[in-house]
């Protein structure tokens, strides 16, 4: 563990490979954009099982200190058991969010915006 967030709910890790291992898959990719109202949402979750559920974003609730900012987006998409930390992708396979507890309900996503500014203070070494 490199650090943590308690305000947005983050925890960072650093995975250390061996030079020679290779990665199965490319890194995922954080969207550039914010997430909007009413945007297709696929769900990547599950303890036991994977689930993939697809909905859309039915709240967004702006940072206080930044409106440009969404904090976190509530779906339409019913998720149990709630898994935390697991993503939510836009229709082009971009992470948009983090499931969270920081919301209301177990439909809470900490936003890609978000994560990306508290990756700020965890620099990639």
């Amino acid at each position: 563990i490199i650090g943590s967030n308690d305000e947005e709910g983050l925890t960072f890790f650093k995975v250390q490979k061996d030079a020679k291992q290779t990665l199965p898959a490319e890194p995922a990719v954080l969207s550039a954009t914010n997430a909007q109202l009413g945007q297709s949402v696929i769900a990547l979750d599950g303890e036991v099982k994977n689930n993939i559920s697809i909905g859309r974003i039915i709240s967004v609730d702006q940072n206080a200190q930044n409106a440009k900012e969404i904090r976190i987006i509530q779906t339409d998409i019913a998720a149990k058991p709630v898994v935390l930390g697991a993503p939510a992708l836009n229709l082009s396979g971009e992470i948009i969010g983090l499931r969270t507890t920081l919301g209301e309900t177990a439909q809470s996503f900490i936003t890609a915006a978000v994560i990306k500014r508290v990756m700020k203070d965890y620099p990639v070494r």
